[in-house]
């Protein structure tokens, strides 16, 4: 009788793992931190994870070397007590000098409705150090919710150390990760495909996600550790009366206003996440390659945030009267439970404004328009054009949800828009004479009859661009006050969160009454916050002398109001 022997073979198949680090910076955390070391100089250490964790949503699923929970990388988290800022560092060994690219992929990202405040923000920099001595960050950024790649081309005439810094300054759940590190030889690809969330190497900005500008230009480190000056030429160097801008290479002739509080952000298309309403292509390309300018909402503390892009002074060349302004914009709010029909208006605004001096007038054209998905709307604009003149778009950000403002594809032609010569052939992104928009094809495919709608202007005076700002400081100290209470275990002593609550509404009070005396238009809203003090102060004294209440029921009235709200109370 003969016996068979049967022999199975398992064949377990694991995810591949690249090699691991080759260079003297390269790693993929997988067996460790390779030759990169924990800083002594911070307060904290950068932590290796693999996986989801349950009780730490913010953190990434997976790595992004083998992009499996098996897979490693470093991150750094919040909130850290007490509520200021933070800091990890890694350092690589000494590198001998010379041109170097620098890639790694990052990931930031807090709960939902974080903070949009830059200073209450995590985020992550990065150094060129030169024996030990730090200067300033290369490269830094606040959001990225995707593992996102970054380069930065790194020239230096002597032996440098590479520092990667994740901040914590948010008292909310946030993640700050880092994974995949190669510093290789030679500059960085020119084309910067990957690197919108970072800065291109031809010194135009670049996106930074939702509501921060992110990287301005590229750094080039000399050999005292100091910046290359031929790096930073001038962008605006054509001299021509020109607004024409399609926003692909840079900013053309426009300009970031100095006397705003936050500039438009020049990214792509393919910007838009989950989390954000940006359009899905830009205009001028109809792809998620093109690139537009934006200003996304919401900003904290909730008052008015005013973005404005000019033009130089203009001639009008054609000695006309009146000039032809053609844009196009995109706007959109998540709104919850929004309704078209109850609420048609976003609480955002763009405006148009043509003037000869400082002061910019009323605006020519006003919108408040809530758009579907990645639509674009044109508008074009009869503008007087009498001697010299500025273009102004301002977008205005009061929303407290997530929205954008965006613009692209600006042109500006010699006569009434109504009476161009040419209006279609000569349109490049215009208008023909009929109210249709430019045929995309011989057919006339992408004709689209206009419809503009110009609504109500809306009035912010200094008064209350001042007063947000202050009651966002008096609300970021009583927020401090209160959660040092809570971990100090007084989070149920009624006194103590009186007290910090009657500090508050009394700076709230100081703060009009400061600011807004001379405006009888504010009489109103002084007595009543004057009223929230006293009443404050009674239900202080209530505690104090201790009539039968529960705790609470006290605890219950202290409920602040939040800079937010007190913004939609003003007269």
């Amino acid at each position: 009788m003969m016996c068979h022997l049967a022999v199975f073979a398992l064949l377990l198949v694991l995810p591949a793992i690249p090699a691991q680090e080759v260079g003297p910076a390269d790693c993929t955390f997988e067996n460790g931190l390779c030759s990169l070391s924990q800083s002594t100089d911070d307060e904290l250490d950068w932590e290796r994870h693999q996986g989801f964790k349950k009780f730490y949503a913010t953190l990434p699923s997976r790595d992004h070397t083998i992009g499996s929970q098996d897979g490693s990388y470093l991150a750094v988290r919040s909130p850290v007590l007490p509520l200021f800022a933070r800091t990890a560092r890694l350092e690589t060994p000494v590198i001998p000098g010379g041109r170097k690219c620098l890639t790694f992929y990052y990931w930031i990202q807090t709960d939902f409705m974080a903070d949009a405040d830059r200073n209450t923000m995590n985020g992550l920099n990065v150094y060129v150090m030169y024996e030990s001595m730090l200067g300033d960050p290369v490269w830094s950024i606040m959001d990225g919710d995707l593992w996102t790649r970054a380069e930065i081309t790194i020239e230096a005439s002597r032996d440098f150390q590479i520092l990667f810094e994740g901040t914590v300054k948010s008292e909310l759940e946030g993640s700050v990760a880092i994974d995949d590190i190669i510093l290789a030889e030679g500059a960085c690809d020119e084309d910067c495909e990957n690197t919108f969330y970072g800065c291109c190497p031809d010194e135009v900005t670049a996106a930074a996600g939702p509501n921060f500008q992110g990287c301005r230009q590229t750094y080039a480190v000399e050999a005292a550790g100091g910046l290359d000056q031929s790096r930073f030429e001038e962008l605006y160097v054509r001299s021509s009366d020109s607004a024409d801008c399609d926003f692909e290479s840079d900013l053309c002739e426009w300009l970031q206003a100095g006397d705003d509080n936050v500039d438009m952000t020049r990214v792509r298309g393919q910007a838009r996440t989950l989390q954000n309403t940006l359009p899905v292509t830009d205009h001028t390309t109809r792809t998620g390659a093109g690139w537009y300018l934006t200003v996304q909402s919401p900003i904290e503390p909730f008052f008015a945030q005013a973005a404005r892009l000019s033009t130089r002074l203009l001639r009008s060349w054609a000695q006309e009267e009146e000039m032809c302004l053609t844009f196009n914009y995109h706007m959109s709010e998540k709104i919850p439970g929004y309704f078209p029909e109850k609420f048609p208006g976003s609480t955002n605004a763009l405006s148009v404004y043509v003037t000869s001096d400082s002061e910019l007038g009323e605006p020519l054209f006003t919108s408040s328009d809530i758009m579907a998905g990645g639509s674009w709307k044109e508008v074009r604009l009869t503008i007087p054009a009498e001697g010299e003149f500025r273009i102004v778009f301002e977008a205005l950000i009061l929303s407290q949800y997530v929205g954008d403002i965006s613009l692209d594809d600006v042109m500006l032609d010699a006569g009434p828009c109504e009476e161009l010569i040419h209006p279609c052939s000569n349109a490049r992104f215009g208008c023909c004479s009929d109210g249709r928009t430019r045929a995309k094809g011989p057919s006339g495919e992408g004709c689209k009859r206009q419809q503009t709608e110009v609504v109500p202007k809306i009035s912010i005076s200094d008064c209350t661009m001042k007063l947000g700002d202050r009651f966002g400081a008096c609300w970021k100290t009583y927020r401090s006050t209160t959660a040092g209470l809570r971990k100090n275990g007084k989070g149920s002593d009624v006194l103590a969160f009186c007290a910090a609550h009657k500090t508050l509404y009394t700076c709230y009070y100081d703060t009009v009454d400061n600011l807004c005396a001379e405006d009888p238009d504010f009489l109103n809203f002084k007595a009543k916050l004057r009223d929230d003090v006293g009443g404050v102060s009674r239900n202080c004294r209530v505690g104090r002398n201790g009539v039968r209440r529960s705790r609470r029921a006290l605890l219950s009235e202290q409920i602040a109001r939040s800079p937010a709200e007190l913004m939609k109370m003003l007269p």
